[in-house]
């Protein structure tokens, strides 16, 4: 998938050219393909943000306004299996900031009876958490800037790795 940081579309490619091309009504901030060709776009939308999901066709499968004054969503991605969509966030909105990863389901028909269809959540106070990456078997990789994350497809975290420098990678 290729797309200008700030522009209005997404060109999706295989070996053999472009597959398909999604036009976004905001300015593109992120996105994300998985192995299937499903894509997951960030928009801003002053002074809103959007979350839209596309099939392997191109076609809207789902899509989230984000409109909650001092909380601003920062990186997304779908799983594998297209079903689950993951986002973080920086809750700025009282005195420290917050870092959330919220689950989604991706289609109407698994959301049913989930608000939005959110379905978990993880809060990590104090910590942005700035990148979210589905890798194989749907564990979700996630960096924050104090430590690494790793969370099944349910946001059942399964370790936590500290991020820590050593006195020699520090220039003065």
């Amino acid at each position: 998938a290729a797309a200008d940081t700030s522009g209005k579309i997404v060109k999706v490619y295989d070996d053999n050219g472009e597959i398909y091309s999604c036009q976004i009504d905001g300015d593109i901030i992120r996105i994300s393909l998985n192995q299937n060709g499903y894509l997951v776009v960030l928009s801003y939308m002053n002074p809103d943000y959007r979350i839209q999901v596309f099939d392997n066709k191109g076609q809207e499968i789902t899509k989230r306004e984000e409109k909650s004054e001092g909380v601003y969503p920062l990186d997304v991605d779908i799983s594998d299996d297209n079903r689950v969509m993951a986002v973080s966030y920086a809750d700025t909105s009282d005195v420290e900031v917050v870092g959330k990863i919220l689950f989604f389901y991706t289609y109407k028909e698994d959301g049913k009876g989930y608000a939005d269809a959110m379905f978990s959540a993880v809060q990590k106070d104090d910590e942005f958490i700035t990148e979210v990456e589905y890798m194989d078997g749907n564990k979700l990789i996630c960096i924050g800037d104090r430590n690494i994350y790793a969370f099944d497809l349910w946001g059942n975290e399964l370790w936590t790795k500290p991020i820590t420098l050593l006195s020699s990678d520090i220039s003065t």
